[in-house]
Order: structure tokens, then C-alpha cells, then sequence
């Protein structure tokens, strides 16, 4: 029987975890723009600033797969992760604790990194952010949480999931990344395509 582990934390902790978050390059990239990030944020600062009695703010399930280096790569929830550990790396000054590979994801997070310093986030408090994470050490159970879950704010499309099914069955990492490099390359020149059809 596989081994699963689900566990609620807070965010922090998830963050404080010794083992290494991972978002390998095969993935999906962090495409979250402003629109979403801003969402996110005003959903947990008016769930934070309400007079009551206040319950931490949820944030959802997080799918994590643990891989042979016992690091755990983030199989869905990247996004809201991603966008909280750039407010989390501006509030505390700490050390990025997200291993990102893609010039895509890489590109964002700066963006979105300058765009949270034109926000005001200082009533967000990371500390009562809670979450539920779920561990996971075979692979494709792992993906089978990742079709089933997908709670973000941007939904997958179906090449999004063809994409990650395909490409995490190639072995050497190098011609993983090349062929995922390759994949969002013409993803976008397609997607180009598609608005001057449209436009057409």
C-alpha cells in the first residue's frame, strides 16, 4: 500500500520545513499575474481584519511528492505558494525557500516581487495561515491528486496535465528541461496564433 501522509500546519512551518520545496521544470511555470495575487491577498486580508473572533485564514490542500532526494516537489498549489513565499522572503528577509528552474517562473516571480512592493500587505500575517499538505512518495498517485485537487486560481488545461504526464516520464533531467523549455515555447507561439485568429 502506498504511503500517504496528510497533515495541517501553518504556512510558516511549511516554509520552516527543513526538506527543500521543489518546483521541478517539467512542471507547469508560476504564471500568476497582479490580478490574482491581488485577489488572494484581499480574500486572507479581510478574513484577517474582521472584528471577531478570528479563525485562521485557509488555505487550502497542497499536493507534495517526495522524491528520491527527500526533497518534495510541489505538485499542486504552486501558485498560492509561490505568491506567498515572495510576501514572505520581502516581510522576513529569509532566504527564498522555493527551488525554482524555469526562466518563466524565474521571470514572474521578479515581476510579482516588484509588484508587491507597491501593495500594501503589512495586516497579512503569515503566522495564521493554515494548510493542509499532503505527502506523497509515488509519483503517479502523486499526479493522480494533482488532476483530481487543482484548486488554484488559474486552471489547468488539458496540456497542462498532458505536459506534466508526458514529460516527468523522460529520466535524464537535462532532456526533461529541454523538452519542457521547448513545450512553453510553442505553447506560446500557439496561443499567439490563436489571438490574431481571433482578431482575424
Amino acid at each position: 500500500m502506498e504511503k500517504i501522509i496528510v497533515e495541517s500546519l501553518m504556512l510558516k512551518d511549511l516554509f520552516d520545513k527543513q526538506q527543500t520545496l521543489v518546483i521541478t521544470e517539467y512542471q507547469r511555470p508560476y504564471v500568476w499575474t497582479p490580478k490574482e495575487i491581488n485577489k488572494l491577498l484581499a480574500q486572507i486580508k479581510q478574513h484577517q481584519e474582521r472584528t471577531d473572533e478570528k479563525p485562521l485564514f485557509y488555505l487550502g490542500s497542497i499536493v507534495l511528492h517526495k522524491n528520491k532526494q527527500n526533497d518534495l516537489e510541489i505538485i499542486d498549489g504552486q501558485q498560492r505558494l509561490t505568491t506567498l513565499q515572495i510576501l514572505s522572503f520581502i516581510q522576513s528577509k529569509s532566504d527564498f525557500g522555493i527551488k525554482y528552474s524555469h526562466p518563466i517562473s524565474l521571470k514572474n516571480i521578479k515581476l510579482n516581487h516588484h509588484h508587491f512592493l507597491n501593495v500594501n500587505f503589512e495586516t497579512i500575517d503569515l503566522e495564521k495561515i493554515n494548510v493542509t499538505i499532503v505527502v506523497v512518495e509515488n509519483e503517479d498517485l502523486a499526479y493522480n491528486f494533482f488532476e483530481t485537487l487543482n484548486t488554484g486560481g488559474k486552471r489547468l488545461s488539458g496540456t497542462d496535465i498532458l505536459k506534466a504526464h508526458h514529460l516527468r516520464s523522460i529520466i535524464k533531467i537535462a532532456e526533461r528541461n529541454k523538452y519542457a523549455y521547448n513545450w512553453e515555447e510553442n505553447q506560446k507561439n500557439l496561443e499567439a496564433v490563436n489571438k490574431l485568429l481571433v482578431k482575424a
